[in-house]
């Protein structure tokens, strides 16, 4: 599943802390091997964070996920750079 990018995240099941202790380690490492260490970063940390309600997993029902727009900036210093070395290779072409 994970290999044909079909999962969103990968969870424990770690209900218990005290009497067991939780590790993810292992699994991180064979993600690792299985899609590389950006999937694996996606899959582990950035979209178990975008779950909304994550008991929606537990019950099989749709999982809602919060998707935040990027920010949109108008000029700007990234900007300047890019017309003003853009510019100025044109010119001296």
């Amino acid at each position: 599943m994970i290999e044909r990018g079909w999962a969103d995240f990968v969870a424990s099941d770690g209900h218990d802390v005290r009497n067991r202790r939780l590790s993810i380690r292992a699994a991180a490492e064979q993600l690792n091997e299985l899609v590389g260490t950006q999937r694996t970063y996606q899959l582990l940390v950035e979209n178990p964070v975008l779950v909304e309600n994550p008991a929606c997993v537990m019950t099989g029902e749709l999982v809602e996920a919060y998707r935040p727009q990027p920010v949109r900036r108008k000029g700007g210093i990234g900007q300047w750079i890019q017309r003003r070395f853009s510019s100025s290779a044109a010119t001296r072409g």
